[in-house]
């Protein structure tokens, strides 16, 4: 039996400096998300990222939002994550980039 087929990321801009995520992020949805957020960085110094919708995730989710935190460093902005699921927390607190990443 195969696993079910990950649900496609849906990004919502709400409001200036808040993007709500739900959906999977995995390797197979990663792509789908990169640009929606990161045009949002380079409208606002400041980005809120609510991660509180996605269902699954693994390690690429986790480089998804080093990749984020990189675009938004590189354009002297700032980016913070809430609402963590907790697979995603425990994948960046293994990987020794939970202290780089700005978590509530």
């Amino acid at each position: 039996m195969s696993p079910p087929e990950a649900e496609a990321p849906k990004v919502v801009h709400d409001g200036a400096n808040t993007v709500r995520i739900s959906g999977d992020l995995t390797f197979e949805t990663v792509p789908d998300a990169i640009d929606a957020v990161a045009d949002r960085l380079s409208a606002t110094r400041a980005l809120t990222v609510d991660l509180a919708g996605v269902g699954r995730s693994d390690s690429a989710a986790v480089a998804l939002l080093i990749e984020w935190y990189r675009l938004a460093r590189r354009d002297g902005g700032s980016i913070r994550f809430v609402n963590m699921p907790f697979r995603m927390h425990e994948i960046a607190r293994v990987s020794g980039v939970e202290s780089v990443l700005s978590i509530d």
